[in-house]
């Protein structure tokens, strides 16, 4: 861990590092809750948002020289390359081979259909690390004491009206998460 850490400190900047912290402490917090461990947990939230200082172009470049292949939606949105990028990192270079933690590093800007519980703690967590400052985030805070799949459906919900009041694309990913979750909060019977 203090290897990584140290690499974070010199790959992203002081305000990511911060961010990334957050995301550790609250994915902690989380896995007590969702009842994943804590291990798995804090390594992809170390990992989650490795790459997220490389600028575009040093996005398309390590995507060319390592094989990554972007969809139509990601190649055309900087913040939604980062995670398959830092996926990648997290395999080869500090040789992380659980398929849950890649897939949640991945995943955790977007979502997806059919998320593991472990995907779904993150993405939770980097919502609402204590760094967050956005409208509605101490609802979803506090949905979480309600049911963690209702406060991760909020924050799509919310997420994804945002992007669509700024006239921006919303990744399907993004649609599949929100509706998946939907589906479980319909069969336990809780109103989204």
């Amino acid at each position: 861990m203090d290897k990584i850490l140290n690499d974070l400190k010199n790959t992203v900047s002081k305000k990511r590092y911060t961010h990334i912290l957050g995301v550790v402490k609250a994915a902690k917090l989380l896995s007590s809750i969702i009842g994943e461990p804590s291990n798995k947990a804090e390594t992809a939230a170390l990992f989650h948002d490795y790459a997220k200082s490389m600028n575009k172009k040093e996005m398309l470049e390590y995507a060319k020289l390592n094989s990554i292949n972007f969809d139509y939606i990601e190649s055309r949105n900087k913040e939604l390359m980062h995670g398959r990028i830092a996926r990648h990192v997290a395999n080869t270079k500090y040789s992380i081979n659980d398929e849950d933690i890649l897939n949640a590093i991945e995943f955790h800007t977007t979502g997806r259909d059919q998320m593991s519980n472990l995907e779904i703690l993150l993405c939770l967590a980097d919502y609402i690390e204590e760094n967050r400052t956005y409208p509605g985030v101490e609802e979803i805070r506090g949905l979480i004491n309600v049911d963690y799949h209702l406060a991760l459906y909020r924050a799509f919900s919310n997420t994804i009206i945002h992007l669509i009041s700024e006239n921006e694309i919303v990744h399907t990913r993004s649609l599949e998460a929100r509706n998946y979750l939907l589906d479980i909060l319909n069969k336990k019977g809780i109103c989204a």
